[in-house]
């Protein structure tokens, strides 16, 4: 882990913003950071290397938008779950799964199970419904055309 100071950049992190230096428009980029629980997916067209969060539209689920678009283009870029992804699909799995659920892990993990942008969406959507469905109807949009994977072990 480097150090600056008092505070600590994850590495995984730092992996992170040189991928989204190097994204290209039009590319899909998803990345989960293990530290600190959170999901950030870009799937907005453009340069979408310069952002920041455009307010949330469910529990724990922001937009994200492009800090300088150009003129008449759309800043939206993607959406982040802030609110523990991974400890969001283990309660999921273990109430669907009770005693099963530890064979399951060792499989899901093993496997490297990956989850697509969409179908994380969709299940935290039921969980936690949306107070903005004209956001949620623009990312699902954008997941039409760009749906990336990853796997989140459980």
């Amino acid at each position: 882990m480097l150090t600056i100071g008092a505070w600590g950049i994850n590495p995984t992190f730092l992996d992170f913003l040189e991928q989204l230096n190097n994204k290209k428009e039009g590319e899909p980029l998803i990345n989960w950071q293990e530290s600190l629980d959170f999901l950030i997916v870009f799937i907005g067209d453009g340069d979408c290397r310069r952002y920041s969060l455009g307010g949330w539209f469910c529990p724990f689920v922001d937009t994200i938008v492009k800090m300088y678009p150009k003129e008449g283009e759309d800043p939206f870029a993607g959406f982040e779950m802030s609110g523990g992804i991974q400890g969001f699909l283990r309660h999921h799995y273990k109430l669907l799964l009770g005693d099963q659920y530890e064979e399951f892990k060792i499989r899901h993990n093993r496997e490297r199970y990956e989850y697509h942008a969409s179908e994380l969406l969709e299940r935290w959507l039921k969980e936690c419904p949306a107070t903005k469905p004209e956001q949620v109807e623009r990312i699902k949009k954008a997941l039409e055309r760009q749906n990336p994977s990853i796997h989140i072990p459980l």
